[in-house]
């Protein structure tokens, strides 16, 4: 399996992350694009004839599965999706994000009728889980490396949210000096709950924002 736990996990997950960030995208992988796609995110792999398995009401869905620096995503054909599974989209339950796959397992069998047949089990950590059918081996392979390269990089720099800022800093839709560290100052977020800050005297708020720590000299483990 390629999950987030567990030795198969660990096992041999640097010579594979390392294989799929080697491989840039095939022709047809990178000029693939959807209606969704997030600034910097870029298809890397597509399976184009992939199967998946709805277990309420039990059938299979025929499309093609991507896989993304971003997500995992299962699409079908325009105007195929049942109604009474139009609701997986529009919920997206097709797609999932690289860092919500809990593990993927890949299972070989074959049917009575002597086919080999491959599926790859996608576990989800918001309790998802989608059996696909690819239709060959190298399909699932390529979906694993890309699973192993982009859902935990040995190399953090392969995350998408660094793909996403720099995208977003090329076109200007962000200023590149607005890092995110400054979003979120808990010091006015205290003085909006009443707390007394150095911003707001309040001899009625049992707590008080003090900055004895400052050089860590109190606690030299505490946060400052």
């Amino acid at each position: 399996g390629v999950g987030h736990g567990g030795g198969s996990r660990s096992a041999g997950l640097a010579s594979v992350a390392a294989r799929a960030c080697q491989l840039p995208p095939s022709a047809d992988a990178a000029a693939t694009v959807f209606d969704d796609m997030f600034v910097g995110e870029q298809v890397y792999v597509v399976v184009k004839s992939c199967f998946l398995l709805v277990a309420n009401p039990l059938c299979e869905l025929r499309g093609r599965l991507l896989a993304t620096n971003y997500r995992l995503k299962f699409q079908t054909p325009r105007g195929m999706l049942r109604d009474e599974l139009q609701w997986m989209r529009e919920v997206k339950y097709f797609d999932v994000p690289m860092g919500m796959v809990e593990d993927l397992k890949q299972e070989t069998t074959t049917t009575v009728t002597g086919m080999v047949e491959y599926r790859l089990k996608v576990i989800t950590k918001d309790q998802r889980t989608l059996v696909l059918l690819p239709a060959s081996e190298e399909d699932c392979r390529l979906v694993q490396d890309a699973v192993a390269a982009f859902g935990v990089p040995g190399n953090t720099t392969l995350l998408f949210a660094f793909r996403h800022a720099e995208a977003l800093w090329a076109s200007k839709a962000a200023p590149r000096n607005n890092d995110g560290w400054h979003i979120y100052d808990p010091e006015q977020e205290y003085t909006r709950m009443g707390i007394e800050t150095d911003l707001l005297a309040n001899a009625a708020s049992p707590w008080r924002l003090a900055h004895v720590n400052d050089q860590y000299s109190l606690c030299a483990t505490y946060p400052a």
